[in-house]
């Protein structure tokens, strides 16, 4: 657990850096987040002009080693190969 609580703490400080406002579980956003009006992300495609609903924290093996262990655990792997079948599990994103 200690090391899903590491992961949790990064991911919500990496959301941090990245729009501008605070993170937590329990709650999102800490501020209102919008997307520049002349965003051509997937804001440019809502219906609510400029809402985000979503956001892409990417490349997670590359800023920090605990999401590269975590993505060849042998546990995790089993896992993820019991859900989604033996043969379909790559590893070809590091998001």
């Amino acid at each position: 657990m200690d090391r899903v609580d590491e992961m949790v703490k990064l991911i919500l400080s990496k959301a941090q850096e990245m729009t501008g406002s605070p993170f937590t579980l329990e709650g999102g956003p800490e501020l209102e987040l919008t997307f520049p009006g002349n965003s051509r992300g997937l804001s440019a495609f809502s219906a609510e002009e400029g809402q985000p609903t979503q956001f892409l924290i990417q490349q997670l093996g590359r800023m920090h080693r605990v999401f590269r262990d975590f993505a060849i655990n042998p546990t995790a792997v089993a896992l993820i190969r019991q859900i989604i079948g033996s043969k379909s599990t790559r590893f070809s994103s590091l998001n």
